[in-house]
């Protein structure tokens, strides 16, 4: 059974043996579709490089997207290593996805205000318990495994089915279906404590 981690690597060496020249060349022509061609071959590359140090989907994507920016920007400086744009790929996707976690840590959300939730009278304690609640289930998903991580992001975020997120993440069906029903029990253990306090 293969982790996010794990997934990640094969995806790296796969890639590593790709001859780039011409995607590449193309980018530096300006030509229309070049940088389509290196989304469509890198993205997933480039998503589970920042997902791996970020562990959460939205941040991991918006890593992802800055990453074929700054690909686009810096097209005429980009070096291939032999004729794989992987390498680079990785380290620049590595490289914002530390820089996003370093924001992240120094400058947490602040929960939302009564009137930007479209209701006025919601209270201050109310919105305090909303933020517990948040980074109660935040500290929960971090000490699941990387692949119960991927799984949860992949279908409780993002609702894909179980035969999506398997495909996604080349595991079967019932082993994404299985890891499912433990880590939802797992949540509710974890968070057992939380509700307990709050009643």
């Amino acid at each position: 059974m293969m982790s996010a981690g794990e997934l990640m690597d094969a995806l790296r060496r796969d890639h590593t043996v790709a001859d780039d020249t011409a995607v590449l060349a193309s980018l530096q022509r300006n030509e229309t579709g070049a940088l389509d061609a290196a989304v469509n071959r890198y993205e997933r590359l480039a998503y589970w490089t920042a997902y791996a140090i970020i562990g959460v989907h939205g941040d991991a994507e918006e890593v992802t997207a800055d990453t074929f920016v700054l690909l686009w920007r810096k097209r005429r400086q980009v070096e291939l290593r032999g004729t794989a744009l992987a390498p680079w790929i990785v380290a620049s996707a590595r490289y914002l996805a530390q820089n996003r976690l370093r924001t992240i840590r120094r400058h947490p959300v602040a929960p939302i205000d009564a009137e930007q939730e479209g209701c006025e009278t919601t209270s201050v304690e109310l919105l305090a318990e909303r933020a517990e609640l948040s980074a109660a289930i935040r500290t929960a998903v971090a000490e699941l495994s990387d692949v119960d991580r991927a799984i949860f992001t992949l279908c409780i975020e993002e609702g894909l089915s179980y035969d999506a997120a398997a495909t996604s993440l080349g595991l079967a069906h019932g082993a994404v279906r299985n890891r499912l029903s433990r880590l939802r029990k797992q949540l509710r253990t974890s968070l057992a404590s939380f509700q307990e306090d709050h009643q």
